[in-house]
């Protein structure tokens, strides 16, 4: 249920940001961080994109790290380079940010629509193994 929660909440907050307002930014930090994560019972390594930019609106600056909405980590570092290699440390970029709260702020509109059928999938799994346990209990 709390997945299911989390994709209608991404999805949401990315209807939102389709209204946000614009600002010039610049990229810091562009590359990649990878770590094991619990996996059942073993572990395994996720690669993730590690981006930094800083904004200005209305005078004031940001600094921000979301490359969009809904991000999810890669066992593959070469995905995880793909996502980041349109923004080079130094480029120029278009920062959307919500203007009630400026620090909250994203490099792209659309997350992509895998991100949401893989947590989708995930809440439906989840749900599935609850009932099963619900009525199976051992």
């Amino acid at each position: 249920m709390i997945a299911l929660w989390a994709v209608w909440a991404g999805m949401r907050k990315e209807g939102e940001v389709r209204n946000w307002p614009s600002a010039s930014g610049v990229v810091t930090e562009s590359t990649t961080a990878g770590s094991f994560q619990r996996c059942g019972s073993s572990n395994m390594w996720i690669e993730a994109p590690k981006i930094a930019y800083i904004y200005s609106v209305n005078g004031e600056k940001y600094t921000g790290d979301q490359i969009s909405v809904a991000e999810v980590d890669s066992a593959s570092k070469e995905d995880a380079v793909r996502k980041i290699a349109p923004y080079p440390v130094g480029k120029e970029v278009e920062v959307f940010y919500n203007p009630k709260d400026p620090k909250d702020a994203v490099l792209e509109k659309e997350s992509g629509d895998m991100a949401f059928v893989l947590l989708g999938v995930l809440g439906v799994g989840l749900l599935i193994v609850g009932v099963v346990i619900w009525f199976y209990p051992m």
